[in-house]
């Protein structure tokens, strides 16, 4: 039966720990927010209540992320340029380099293709689009480019530095962002052999080339929120279809990730299409559904746990 996997964060942490343990069969901490000293005493909290509870830590992976330290006022035709390049000025700056842009790329977008640029220009590794709405940008926000390459080479490096510093921590498994191939999988399962990899297949390249990253990692994972704003929404659903199924090909776990209960985040009751979603994926037979800004940011995370609890209940007493 599907299980939950729940993300921590500040409104979640210390002494809810306990009841999001009894509740989630899986624990999610997200190293690209907060410190390394929260994550480390979390994660110590964690396995001292419970030393056998799977702990899965998605590190920073080569995906741009604005670099802004306060809110940013975005208005609808605005001209707005992005880059990673400290020398250059009013520009918004970037924690990663751009990936490989295709010449006749017309669209790009912030935060999961909520907010949505015209493209102008690509050069100097200058990223210049206008802006098709009025919105705040909020600090670390990632940056989609629809059918982009990265830089593998890049992205293997940052993934054994970020290991080798974070090696000590107490986690089990490592979420792994933006796989296109499964060179990087086998190197990391080389010299960590006592880790579970859980790949993300979140772009184009890494759709294309899905059945050898399925075969070498030990579970999947499917960011919606990147997936559709790389591949573009109205292929979202065949793609994942697709993910879902060759991934049960290879007998490997499945884990859905993005939005999926997010109107409980300020609602006692989730909406029908929420419902919706999650019955989709259950009659899929997914291993994991998870749930990140639902419990990690908002304060009704303690109502969203126990709903989604009984719901999957009530879900596996129907089966029985």
């Amino acid at each position: 039966m599907t299980k939950t996997l729940v993300t921590i964060g500040p409104v979640s942490e210390g002494k809810n720990l306990k009841y999001i343990i009894k509740k989630s069969e899986f624990i999610r901490l997200n190293m690209s927010h907060n410190s390394l000293n929260w994550h480390k005493k979390n994660i110590n909290q964690i396995k001292k209540i419970d030393p056998f509870k799977l702990i899965l830590v998605d590190i920073p992976g080569i995906k741009p992320r604005t670099l802004n330290d306060s809110s940013v006022k975005i208005n609808k035709g605005q001209l707005v340029k992005f880059g990673n390049n400290k020398l250059v000025k009013n520009i918004i700056q970037l924690s990663n380099q751009l990936p490989k842009i295709k010449t006749n790329t017309k669209y790009f977008s912030l935060s999961d293709g909520t907010y949505q640029f015209k493209f102008v220009s690509f050069k100097n590794n200058i990223l210049s689009g206008i802006s098709l709405q009025n919105f705040i940008l909020s600090p670390k926000k990632g940056l989609n480019v629809p059918i982009s390459i990265y830089n593998n080479y890049l992205q293997e490096k940052k993934y054994l530095s970020f290991l080798k510093k974070k090696y000590k921590l107490k986690f089990d498994c490592v979420g792994l962002s933006f796989i296109q191939n499964a060179k990087i999988i086998e190197v990391l399962k080389k010299k960590y052999p006592e880790k579970l990899f859980i790949s993300k297949i979140e772009n184009y390249l890494g759709f294309k080339n899905r059945k050898e990253i399925i075969s070498h990692s030990d579970a999947i994972m499917v960011d919606r929120g990147d997936l559709a704003a790389e591949v573009g929404i109205s292929n979202l659903t065949e793609y994942v279809e697709k993910i879902i199924i060759d991934a049960k090909a290879y007998g490997k776990p499945i884990i859905i990730a993005t939005e999926n209960l997010n109107s409980l985040i300020s609602e006692s009751s989730p909406n029908k299409s929420d419902v919706t979603n999650i019955d989709y994926y259950i009659s899929k037979k997914i291993d994991y559904i998870m749930l990140s800004d639902e419990t990690a940011t908002s304060k009704n995370w303690k109502n969203t746990i126990q709903w989604f609890s009984q719901y999957l209940r009530k879900k596996e007493n129907k089966v029985k």
